[in-house]
C-alpha cells in the first residue's frame, strides 16, 4: 500500500472518529438523552465523546498507518443498526398489546391463532381450518399503488421486550357496510377465515418499532364484526388496587369522585399506595385533628385525575398535565420512563373501560391555598 493511500485511509478513520464523537456529544447535550439514557451518566457519555473526538484529531494530523478492515466493518455496522433501529420510532401503546385476557367467547366461533397462519409461510403448518374464528388484534392500513387500502389485522407477541416481539398479521377482505372501528387501539374481530385461490404476499413494512417481515398470504379473514375490548372492561375505579390503594378507593368514594369516574368521558388516575397518600394526608387536617375537610380532601384527590385518557407512552409526550382541580402537574423523562410531580410509576396502563390507572408513589403534595 503507498504511503498517499496510507495517509487518505488514516485520515479517512480519522473523519469517522470525529463524527461519532460529535454525535455523541450533540445527543448527550440533547433532550433525547433523558428520554433514552440515565442522566446521571451524562458524563460518561460526554467523556467518551471527547475522547473520540480528541483520538480522530489525532490521527487526522499524524496517521500513522492504514486502518485495518475490522475497524471499518465496525463502524458499518454501528451505521446500520442506527439506520435499521430507527430510534425516531416509538413503540406506542397501541403497538404493544394491551392485556386483553383471553378471547371473548361466541358460540360458533373458534379462536384463531395468528402464529399458525404465520408458519403456513415456512411450511411448519400445512394447513389451517377454514370457517368462523375470532381473532384479537389492531387493525392497521397501507396505501396500495392503485390508491386503494389495504386492511391488515397485527398481533405482535412481546414475550419480555421489544427484542423477543415476533409480528404475525393476516389481511383483511372488509364486505360492504363492515368498517374497521376508529380509535381503537386493540380489537375482537370475529369473521369468515378463508384461503384464496392464489397466495397473495404484500412487501414488508414497519409500524413503530416493530417490522412485519411477512403477512400471511395463504389466508385472509373476512370481518363480520369489530368489538373494541375496552368496552368489556370494568371503570376506571375498577383497575384501582383494592391492597395497595385502599385509603385512595376509600377517599374517592367518600367525596363522591367514583361516580363521577363511572359516569360520562375518560379520565387519567395516578393512584398514590396508601403509605405515600396517608402521609399528605397528615398535612391537610388541621392541627390538632386527623379529619380532612370534605372540600379539601376532593380538591386534593382532583389533582391525581386527568379528565382524557394517558397511557405510560402518551405521558412521555406530554410535559405537563391539568387535572380535575386545575392543578398543571410537571412530566419529566428518566432512563425512557415518564416521572409525574416528582412520583415514579410504579404500575402503568392499568386499562379501563373509560380511562386508565397508574399507581404512583411517593403522592405529591396538595397545592397551596
Amino acid at each position: 500500500m503507498t504511503p498517499r493511500r496510507t495517509r487518505l485511509l488514516g485520515r479517512l478513520e480519522a473523519f469517522l472518529l470525529c463524527a461519532f464523537g460529535v454525535m455523541a456529544w450533540l445527543f448527550a447535550r440533547g433532550p433525547s438523552y433523558t428520554a433514552l439514557m440515565n442522566p446521571s451518566f451524562r458524563w460518561v457519555t460526554l467523556t467518551g465523546a471527547v475522547l473520540l473526538t480528541s483520538l480522530g484529531l489525532v490521527l487526522f494530523l499524524k496517521p500513522r498507518r492504514a486502518p485495518g478492515r475490522s475497524a471499518f466493518v465496525s463502524f458499518a455496522v454501528l451505521a446500520l443498526l442506527v439506520v435499521l433501529g430507527r430510534p425516531d420510532q416509538s413503540i406506542g401503546a397501541s403497538i404493544v398489546p394491551p392485556d386483553v385476557g383471553p378471547v371473548l367467547p361466541r358460540e360458533g366461533y373458534d379462536e384463531l391463532l395468528l402464529e399458525n397462519l404465520f408458519r403456513t409461510l415456512s411450511e411448519e403448518v400445512e394447513d389451517v381450518p377454514e370457517g368462523k374464528v375470532v381473532a384479537q388484534g389492531r387493525v392497521h392500513t397501507i396505501a396500495r399503488d392503485d390508491g386503494s387500502v389495504q386492511h391488515i389485522l397485527l398481533c405482535p407477541k412481546v414475550a419480555c421486550c421489544l427484542a423477543d416481539a415476533l409480528a404475525y398479521a393476516v389481511r383483511l377482505e372488509l364486505p360492504p357496510g363492515v368498517a374497521p372501528l376508529e380509535g381503537a387501539s386493540w380489537v375482537y374481530v370475529y369473521g369468515d377465515l378463508a384461503k384464496p385461490d392464489a397466495p397473495v404476499a404484500l412487501p414488508p413494512f414497519r409500524v413503530g418499532a416493530i417490522a412485519y417481515t411477512a403477512v400471511s398470504r395463504n389466508y385472509l379473514l373476512r370481518p363480520e364484526e369489530f368489538v373494541d375490548y375496552r368496552t368489556l372492561l370494568e371503570d376506571v375505579t375498577g383497575k384501582i388496587p383494592e391492597v395497595q390503594c385502599a385509603a385512595f378507593r376509600n377517599a374517592l368514594q367518600a367525596t363522591g369522585l367514583e361516580k363521577v369516574l363511572q359516569g360520562e368521558g375518560t379520565f387519567t388516575v395516578f393512584a398514590p399506595v396508601d403509605s405515600a397518600f396517608l402521609r399528605q394526608l397528615r398535612t391537610l387536617a388541621p392541627a390538632g385533628s386527623d379529619t380532612v375537610e370534605a372540600p379539601r380532601l376532593r380538591r386534593y384527590l382532583e389533582s391525581f385525575i386527568v379528565p382524557t385518557s394517558l397511557s405510560r407512552s402518551d405521558l412521555l409526550e406530554h410535559p405537563t398535565l391539568e387535572t380535575l382541580s386545575g392543578r398543571r402537574l410537571e412530566v419529566e423523562v428518566a432512563n425512557g420512563r415518564p416521572v409525574v410531580e416528582g412520583a415514579r410509576i410504579l404500575f402503568a396502563d392499568q386499562l379501563g373501560r373509560n380511562g386508565i390507572v397508574h399507581i404512583v408513589h411517593p403522592a405529591w403534595p396538595p397545592a397551596a391555598d
